[in-house]
């Protein structure tokens, strides 16, 4: 809107077919406001998009002259380019290029202009890829992967092919010269079926430790004024992806242990293991179950390597308390490596929480499968099992020992039945025992051992010791 003496103008200049509008504010010693507008070329109109323009009167009556003129940008004058528009009350141009342009409007004692940058944005994308769509073999490693537009300048394509868009657009000042840049930035989203993001402000992207899946990747570019092109592409993968999962039972003398296994990486000593592969796109694969190997003996017990990807590795035996690294090393058909390394916890063992509460008051050994047994009880809270060493005696009520056990829990000690040292039934009464249980744990040592036991440690195993008393009743 414009105001000469007491007439107020409220021509302006239109572009309903444009893609983007805006202004251009020039400053300095010849201060201009200059209207610009966007027409987007893309796959869809390419080589038919044109700017246009429509200038309307101040009045929108008839009798106005309307002058179009371009701006001339090597001596920054603007030149007619049409003849005067008479007698109208609007006036159109079309098929405009890339340029700055003006309209003079004239009726009686007015006479005003106005200026705009009209501006063809070209915008074609495609990738670097085979005829039926995949990611080509230089465009890819074992460590990453290149996503990326066909360059503007590779004659190895069709020139319709190649990448084109403008970075931005030199709009100088129509009368003074002065340089204006109109910034065009671009934003590229690459999206995989896999889940996997990315972003960039180039038609590029590089994916390191690329997917061990064949995966399809969408891109989109959008540009500061809204024109988009899009494109797919697959990558056929060579790589693999090593992951596997830890299952630990805690040693019992009630039942089995296989039985107890839970998928965890922590527990007392001492523990079973087992590993299930989850790796993908592997065809061989070696395990490391111990970071810690002393001799021949732990490596042909902690290396194992296998060409099934679904091999269980299981009874894995951790004795002593540590942290303990596995790793499992995955090889993928075209000899791509990927390792995935997890820690298991190996704690001492809770021996001894219940002290003499461990063994039962009392016990019927009469064989029908109800507390025939005096041993040590696994609670509910699982507090007393890894036991590796007991040393038990009981007496009967005049002092003489009846029962005497000296040895490890692994021997397959299921406890007393009932029988005296000489094989008789020891009869209903009021028993008295003594024990000395303990637990896996470190012992001092100078060169370690077979299990993993790491030299120089300190600590000795956990030791407990009681008394109580049972009945047996027959």
């Amino acid at each position: 809107m414009q105001t000469i003496g007491e007439v107020t103008l409220r021509a302006q200049l239109y572009a309903p077919e444009a893609d983007y509008q805006s202004w251009i504010n020039y400053t300095g010693s010849n201060p201009l406001r200059a209207r610009v507008f966007v027409f987007n070329q893309n796959e869809s109109n390419w080589g038919n998009r044109w700017g246009k323009i429509e200038a309307v009167s101040v009045d929108s009556t008839d009798g106005w002259t309307f002058q179009w003129s371009v701006l001339d940008q090597t001596n920054f004058q603007f030149v007619d380019t049409l003849s005067p528009v008479n007698d109208v009350k609007k006036a159109t141009l079309d098929n405009l290029n890339f340029g700055c342009y003006r309209v003079r409007m004239q009726k009686g004692v007015v006479d005003t202009s106005f200026i705009a940058w009209v501006i063809i944005n070209p915008l074609r994308f495609h990738l670097v890829k085979t005829a039926d769509g995949y990611v080509k073999e230089f465009e890819y490693t074992c460590d990453f992967l290149d996503l990326r537009a066909i360059p503007r300048n590779d004659t190895k394509y069709d020139e319709s092919l190649r990448y084109v868009h403008n970075d931005y657009f030199l709009c100088p000042h129509p009368y003074t010269g002065d340089l204006f840049r109109l910034s065009n930035d671009i934003k590229c989203t690459w999206e995989g079926n896999d889940g996997s993001s990315y972003i960039t402000a180039k038609p590029q992207v590089r994916i390191y430790q690329p997917p061990a899946q064949d995966t399809r990747y969408s891109v989109q570019i959008t540009d500061a004024f809204g024109n988009s092109a899009s494109d797919q592409i697959v990558y056929r993968t060579i790589n693999t992806r090593a992951d596997f999962k830890i299952f630990l039972a805690e040693d019992t003398i009630a039942g089995s242990y296989k039985s107890r296994y839970k998928e965890t990486t922590e527990g007392e000593a001492r523990l079973w293991a087992r590993f299930e592969n989850t790796s993908k796109n592997g065809v061989k694969f070696t395990w490391r179950l111990s970071d810690l190997m002393l001799n021949t003996a732990d490596s042909a017990y902690y290396l194992r390597t296998t060409t099934d990807s679904a091999a269980v590795i299981e009874d894995v035996q951790y004795s002593f308390p540590r942290t303990y690294k596995v790793t499992l090393i995955s090889e993928s058909p075209r000899f791509c490596i990927d390792s995935a390394t997890k820690e298991i916890v190996i704690k001492p063992s809770k021996m001894g929480e219940m002290g003499k509460n461990a063994f039962p008051k009392v016990i019927t050994p009469n064989q029908d499968g109800i507390h025939d047994y005096f041993y040590i009880k696994v609670d509910n809270s699982d507090t007393i099992q890894s036991i590796e060493y007991l040393s038990l005696r009981i007496y009967n009520s005049r002092g003489s020992k009846v029962y005497e056990y000296i040895g490890k829990m692994a021997d397959g000690w299921k406890g007393w039945d009932g029988k005296t040292l000489w094989g008789l039934d020891a009869p209903t009464g009021i028993y008295y025992y003594y024990f000395e249980a303990k637990g896996y744990g470190p012992f001092t040592s100078s060169t370690g051992n077979t299990s993993g036991q790491p030299a120089g440690a300190s600590t000795g195993p956990r030791k407990v010791s009681g008394k109580g008393y049972v009945y047996l009743i027959r």
